[in-house]
């Protein structure tokens, strides 16, 4: 998925985002961000397409907002060195809940050609309703270390699963294309049922894999195979 909200060049998009800062009311509280995770993924390119995969980027903030989260107006992912920025709110973002903290972000950041990422430092931005802003530097640094998409097919209550990847994990998708759950699996002939459970595997409309290699900070999806 490309996410909307690219920009291109220092200047409309991020110029008038920040010049319109100081403008806003100063009272509320302060958004900070505690921790950033990014990663370079790897997706299926247009099948008949030259390429096999493409490269998006996936972005997640700790937030803390102490109006809560619902005071956070919008997201920015900056690349200052390639003037590229993507701008993130509540209409194509996600927010995750984990182990009490809250995480707003997005995966499948691409170029507009689809291009590879590129790689140096970033900023996160997070401003709020009042205006206030905070900021958090990062790095992308994923490897480039080319290796296959993993694959997966599916033979009555069978699956198939071909990957190179040091973790994987299965991913269930309901009929809208919504995430129902991930697990995580081995290579080798397994089980629907036992790998998802009866009850998600019940719902699954269509079913993915995606492979991890946190040595190099690099994922990768499989194409998606229906069910029904």
């Amino acid at each position: 998925m490309k996410i909307l909200g690219f920009c291109r060049g220092p200047g409309l998009c991020l110029g008038l985002f920040l010049l319109a800062l100081p403008l806003l009311s100063c009272s509320g509280s302060v958004p900070e961000i505690l921790a950033v995770e990014a990663r370079v993924e790897l997706r299926p390119a247009a099948r008949g397409s030259a390429g096999e995969s493409y490269e998006s980027l996936s972005v997640f903030g700790n937030i803390k907002n102490s109006d809560g989260l619902d005071d956070i107006e919008a997201l920015w992912v900056v690349d200052d060195a390639d003037e590229l920025s993507w701008r993130l709110t509540d209409t194509n973002w996600t927010a995750l809940s984990e182990s009490g903290e809250s995480w707003i972000g997005a995966a499948g950041l691409a170029m507009a050609d689809y291009g590879p990422i590129p790689r140096g430092e970033y900023r996160l931005i997070a401003a709020n309703l009042a205006g206030k802003r905070a900021e958090f530097k990062f790095r992308v640094s994923s490897g480039d270390k080319t290796r296959p998409l993993p694959s997966l097919s599916l033979d009555a209550s069978t699956l198939s699963v071909n990957s190179a990847w040091p973790q994987n994990f299965l991913l269930a998708y309901d009929g809208a294309g919504a995430l129902i759950t991930s697990k995580p699996v081995g290579a080798g002939k397994l089980d629907l049922n036992a790998s998802l459970g009866p009850e998600n595997a019940i719902k699954a409309a269509s079913l993915g894999l995606y492979g991890y290699d946190s040595t190099q900070l690099l994922g990768a999806y499989s194409w998606r195979t229906k069910r029904r």
